[in-house]
């Protein structure tokens, strides 16, 4: 089953958006960074973190994990950290240290926790959850409706909650990126560990209502998670704020970056398939205690505007970009240091 031509054509591919320029030799030197950071990282998860989960409680993993993100501090990359961090948030040299360290520590204790939920070790059905403004998915969650929660990448610990039953009680269907083909780079290394661990994870959660959609830079890969958002009682979960340099992408400030290429598949994804987004930002607020946060319904254009894209996908962007100024902390992407937080606004400038 294909999507109509006449939707596709209505839906024109806008063209990559173009990152700034940056001296050639200091972005090969940051990656160069950030390669070392990845490969270290790896080192820590597949000699110590594994192999530990299989034969010690987890409050010793955890530990061991909080070990390796303080050793972690000493990694190339901590300092760019470290700096990005104390311009973005206007911090003294002590708390911009302080705020890469737990930076360090959450890149380990998030793995434990998916760990441990891949490893049935807690229910995720019993943590404590608390919402905020869950009226606007209650009426869809009652009547079946098919919805998308676009989210970010915050605390998976946090994020997983999204996942479960009794926030997400219909199908689930995630919105993955396919990767590059196999590579050694330590970065791409890296993103399979993690996707593995979490997808783990999330099928151990639910076996028999939740499907992974692939997408890549073609406009058309996007067909197959168009037919299942059209299908009733569909529940589509994809993050929004991942960095995309292909086909469908415009460039625009988020958090500490002057300016981001991201993709519009969100806003594409709604529209075409007539469906609502509720942006959802999950906070960590101990072990097994989550609040979530839900932005109002954002309801589709027609299916023919696709001048709207950028102005839902500016919506969506938005309220997780203020998420992040509230609670770096929580986030796992690089948040820049180009543009500072403003707290009594609650805004980046």
């Amino acid at each position: 089953m294909s999507l109509p031509a006449t939707e596709l054509s209505a839906s024109r591919p806008t063209p990559p958006a173009v990152a700034p320029r940056r001296d050639p030799w200091m972005e090969r030197f940051r990656q160069m960074l950030d390669q070392i950071d990845d490969a270290l990282y790896l080192a820590g998860i597949w000699t110590v973190i594994i192999p530990a989960s299989y034969v010690l409680p987890v409050h010793w993993v955890r530990a061991l994990g909080r070990w390796l993100g303080t050793a972690m501090m000493l990694a190339p990359r901590a300092r760019h950290l470290r700096r990005d961090l104390a311009h973005a948030f206007q911090l003294s040299q002590r708390d911009a240290i302080r705020a890469m360290r737990r930076d360090r520590l959450r890149m380990f204790t998030d793995f434990v926790s998916v760990r441990w939920l891949r490893q049935g070790k807690t229910d995720i059905e019993q943590w404590e959850v608390t919402e905020y403004n869950a009226a606007a998915v209650e009426t869809m969650r009652r009547s079946g409706q098919s919805y998308l929660i676009a989210t970010g990448h915050f605390s998976r610990e946090a994020t997983a909650t999204i996942h479960a039953r009794k926030i997400s009680p219909h199908h689930l269907s995630l919105i993955l990126a396919t990767l590059p083909a196999r590579s050694f780079r330590p970065s791409l290394l890296r993103l399979r560990t993690q996707l593995s661990e979490i997808l783990g994870a999330l099928r151990r959660m639910r076996p028999d209502d939740m499907d992974q959609v692939y997408v890549g830079a073609a406009s058309s890969h996007l067909v197959a998670a168009i037919h299942r958002a059209r299908k009733p009682g569909s529940t589509i979960i994809i993050t929004a704020d991942t960095p995309w340099y292909h086909e469908g992408s415009y460039a625009r400030p988020f958090a500490g970056h002057a300016m981001l290429p991201l993709s519009t598949a969100t806003a594409k994804l709604a529209r075409l398939a007539q469906i609502p987004i509720v942006t959802c930002v999950p906070v960590l607020l101990g072990p097994r205690r989550i609040a979530i946060h839900w932005s109002n319904p954002i309801l589709p254009p027609p299916r023919r505007d696709d001048q709207a894209d950028q102005r839902i996908m500016d919506e969506v962007i938005d309220f997780l970009e203020k998420a992040i100024g509230d609670r770096p902390e929580q986030y796992s992407l690089p948040i820049g240091g180009k543009r500072r937080w403003n707290r009594a606004n609650r805004s980046w400038e």
